[in-house]
């Protein structure tokens, strides 16, 4: 039989549904990172025995949906154990019924390890990582989309990262064999994840959030659990408006509830997830703010020179790059001051447990006006005049000057690209070609 590792899109979907962020005078943003604990577990399998957890990759099927069951207490438990504040909510937790149903019991034997999946234990049992999940706006429709057709988030590669430095890594690829054309060795199965958010209840909007997936999911709103998935089933959908819940789960227009969502991948082949939802996001005090760079580029003198970051959000941590790429929180973490000896782009985001990243800071540090570096701007025997043409990091022809003299003047500002915008702020390329001489090596141009 087929298992579908959905789980993540119930996770995904209720990340979005929970989502704090900006106030309302402000302009969503188009995408939105939040970090998801996950916790990985040793499941069933043939390539190391040694102490498999029993409830990982098992081989019933069972839905308690289907079944008309529920398989945890309505109420969740507070009184859980937390991880001094690092992850916030990481107290909060579901806790099975006792006894389980018959015809659920089965799944979740024994019973005994559950208080293991959302809490770390030792590493022999579980371990622990930070995860990113970006999400995308629709301007259209005003919707964000979370969407991953092979949703492994700790695979060897991925860019998770460990909640504590010191601790292992994960327990890795453990499967073997083809099942349902999927190559088994390519994933880490046998996880669960959690997140726990806080969203603004909108009376009379239509306030809803959908998911589609397996293994087990659980949805709480107010502390109340408003979705049950419990089991190891193939894909399950669903749906939840909060207008139709606001009498059970006693909610108040205007006012901030918490959203704690859980949910455990426990079966091969495939995982994927797909969630939209339109909830608003209005908390602006869970939006880390972006870094800010001293000094900043357009202040900033001769190489070397030293860059400090920082940001107004208090423990917050700052990751970046200086390489040109997006930087996430498996980037460089910032330490102490930056020290540039050549022409640079930094960039730079700011992430709080349990909060939406910041937007991204970029600052294009050069020598001197904008142009070429001094070195680059003559060659003996050659003569400045002659065109340069203009390239980006890609080898993209972006522009044309009528000779080097012109990139040490007003013209590089006005160069228009293709849709008759200025040109990007960044690293460029020039190259120019003398009749008769031959080719000039190129140069390195940059626009603040």
């Amino acid at each position: 039989m087929k298992f579908n590792a959905f789980s993540p899109c119930g996770l995904a979907m209720a990340i979005v549904s929970a989502i704090s962020a900006v106030s309302a005078a402000q302009v969503n943003p188009p995408d939105i990172v939040l970090q998801a604990k996950v916790r990985d577990f040793k499941e069933m399998n043939p390539t190391d025995t040694a102490d498999m957890d029993p409830q990982f990759n098992r081989e019933e099927n069972c839905s308690a949906s289907q079944l008309g069951l529920s398989t945890v207490v309505e109420r969740i438990d507070t009184l859980g154990p937390a991880d001094g504040g690092l992850y916030p909510g990481d107290n909060r937790t579901p806790r099975l019924i006792d006894p389980l149903p018959d015809g659920i019991a089965a799944c979740f034997s024994p019973v005994d390890r559950f208080p293991e999946w959302f809490s770390d234990q030792a590493p022999s049992i579980n371990r622990p990582f930070l995860v990113d999940l970006k999400f995308v706006r629709d301007e259209a429709t005003g919707l964000y989309r979370f969407s991953d057709n092979a949703f492994f988030p700790i695979d060897d590669g991925k860019p998770f990262k460990k909640f504590n430095p010191a601790d292992p890594g994960s327990f890795g690829h453990l499967q073997t064999g083809i099942e349902n054309g999927v190559d088994l060795a390519q994933h880490n199965f046998g996880f669960t994840m959690e997140l726990h958010m806080q969203f603004p209840y909108d009376e009379g909007k239509g306030q809803v959030f959908t998911f589609s997936g397996d293994d087990d999911i659980w949805v709480f709103i107010n502390g109340i659990c408003i979705v049950d998935r419990g089991g190891v089933h193939p894909a399950e959908s669903g749906q939840v408006n909060l207008d139709s819940l606001k009498s059970r789960l006693g909610l108040e227009d205007g006012k901030q509830y918490p959203l704690d969502f859980f949910f455990a991948e426990r079966h091969t082949s495939s995982s994927t997830c797909t969630i939209t939802t339109n909830l608003m996001f209005t908390d602006v005090d869970s939006v880390a703010a972006a870094p800010k760079a001293d000094p900043p580029a357009d202040q900033a003198s001769d190489f070397p020179l030293d860059v400090t970051l920082s940001t107004e959000t208090a423990d917050a941590r700052i990751f970046y790059t200086v390489d040109g790429s997006e930087p996430d929180s498996t980037k460089s973490l910032y330490a102490s001051a930056l020290n540039l000896v050549e022409p640079t782009v930094v960039k730079a985001i700011a992430y709080r447990e349990g909060w939406i990243a910041s937007t991204i800071m970029t600052e294009t540090y050069h020598s001197g006006p904008v142009g070429l570096r001094a070195s680059a701007l003559s060659r003996p025997g050659f003569p400045e005049a002659g065109p340069v043409s203009l390239f980006d990091r890609g080898g993209r022809l972006v522009g044309r000057l009528n000779s080097r003299l012109d990139i040490r003047s007003a013209a590089l500002r006005d160069l228009r690209d293709d849709k008759g915008g200025r040109l990007a702020p960044g690293i460029y390329f020039w190259r120019s070609l003398k009749p008769g001489l031959g080719p000039i090596p190129s140069g390195t141009v940059f626009i603040p």
